[in-house]
């Protein structure tokens, strides 16, 4: 193994071995001496790789944020149908949202509200994520027909399944994921069929 191969190696040890520590204890509970300590090598190794505590967590955060994308691809042309894609839209981002990586995620945010150049980092990750699902939203979900939904029921759909996964991390709620999820479905539906209504009047 070369040395490149073997930094890339001890890289990827400590993001994973963060992205757990944090989704299961949150970052407030957790040192990043602790997660060096955890994947087996020295904080002084890990200051080597990443400069320090704040170049360790922004790529912490950059891991955390592809694998939220990576887990609402964005697909190669839209559904057959307003339905369908109001359904594949949801499902895919409640894939995001009921992940392990977004369990991290939101740690990560609420451990770096005293720090300001952390949040600011933050930000911009947060930002890219929203530009992803916003993509997402227009290349699942057929438009340019009358009634075609809007952004308006996007941003509802996905405050909506946020606050589905808030419960499930603050307040350890065993939702009945099926049941709720089309229970958004069936609210998109009638948000955009009111929309037609409200178009064609």
């Amino acid at each position: 193994m070369t040395q490149e191969e073997r930094r890339a190696e001890t890289s990827e040890r400590l993001i994973a071995t963060g992205i757990s520590l944090v989704a299961r204890r949150g970052l407030a509970s957790v040192t990043t001496k602790t997660i060096a300590q955890e994947a087996g090598i020295t904080w002084g190794a890990a200051q080597y790789l990443f400069g320090n505590k704040i170049g360790f967590l922004t790529s912490l955060g950059r891991r955390l944020l592809e694998d939220l994308k990576n887990q609402a691809p964005i697909p190669g042309r839209a559904a057959s149908s307003v339905r369908a894609g109001l359904e594949t839209f949801v499902w895919s981002v409640w894939c995001s949202y009921s992940s392990p990586s977004y369990i991290a995620w939101i740690e990560l945010v609420r451990g770096s509200r005293g720090d300001r150049e952390m949040r600011d980092a933050l930000k911009v990750m947060q930002n890219d994520y929203i530009d992803h699902i916003s993509a997402l939203w227009h290349a699942t979900v057929p438009h340019g027909t009358a009634g075609a939904p809007n952004e308006i029921i996007m941003h509802h759909i996905v405050l909506t399944l946020s606050g589905l996964a808030a419960r499930r991390i603050f307040l350890h709620d065993e939702i009945a994921e099926n049941e709720h999820i089309h229970l958004c479905i069936d609210m998109a539906v009638r948000m955009v069929m009111e929309k037609t209504q409200v178009s064609g009047s």
